[in-house]
């Protein structure tokens, strides 16, 4: 169920309600002068970020497959991972700002090698004063909404699995009758059946090739059977 996020001054009274939504972590950047609401972990990585003192929404965005966040020390940009144990593919980290923009992103090499902590490095007594708030511009809140999930396997093409079973599936996922995915050459039946057309092709061209007989020639062989008949007792 949607929860319900209200903001409180230090008498507990309630200045400002966020409305209800899917969160599951309330984080304030270091200065606490803006706040974020975010559903990670088994949520989609939904983020909304607010301007505390003017109570305004500066953007909304998903982070998806997020499981970590962290504010940076200067409060105006912050990390968000793919961790493990939490999720073993696709481990990665993105350096993001409050927009929504993505500033860097790091994906580890294979899922052979995994993520497990991130941690910004800071002296907790040394922070930056606190950045201005900035509502996303209508580009940047484009460029934040979330894309279709593609499995693993079929990102930049099929999976291994998928081209194993299905042999006649070339790299880009098209099927293309006689053709072999798992071999560089054509396999031995496509190889057999373009034997077969060359063949047929050039019996059809010998044929084309010959000339059409005259009447002389019609008449010569009649001819020439004729007096085979005669000979024969």
């Amino acid at each position: 169920m949607p929860c319900k996020g209200t903001l409180f001054n230090v008498k507990c009274d309630p200045i400002h309600e966020f409305g209800e939504n899917h969160y599951n972590e309330i984080l304030f950047n270091p200065q606490g002068n803006m706040v974020g609401l975010c559903g990670f972990g088994n949520l989609r990585g939904k983020i909304k970020f607010y301007d505390t003192e003017n109570k305004k929404l500066l953007s909304d965005f998903v982070a998806a497959d997020a499981t970590y966040f962290e504010w940076a020390p200067s409060g105006d940009v912050f990390i968000t991972g793919t961790l493990s144990p939490r999720l073993r593919q696709d481990n990665e980290f993105k350096l993001w700002d409050v927009s929504g923009k993505i500033l860097h992103h790091y994906r580890v090499p294979s899922d052979d090698t995994q993520l497990w902590q991130l941690k910004w490095i800071n002296s907790a007594t040394l922070l930056p004063p606190p950045p201005v708030p900035r509502p996303a511009t209508s580009k940047e809140i484009a460029a934040g909404k979330p894309q279709a999930y593609r499995p693993p396997g079929s990102r930049g093409g099929p999976a291994a699995a998928t081209r194993n079973l299905l042999p006649n599936v070339n790299n880009a996922g098209v099927y293309k009758p006689g053709h072999d995915a798992r071999q560089s050459q054509p396999s031995k039946q496509a190889l057999k059946n373009q034997r077969k057309r060359e063949n047929r092709a050039k019996q059809i061209e010998e044929e084309n090739a010959k000339p059409e007989p005259t009447m002389a020639d019609l008449q010569s062989t009649i001819v020439d059977e004729r007096r085979k008949e005669s000979k024969e007792p």
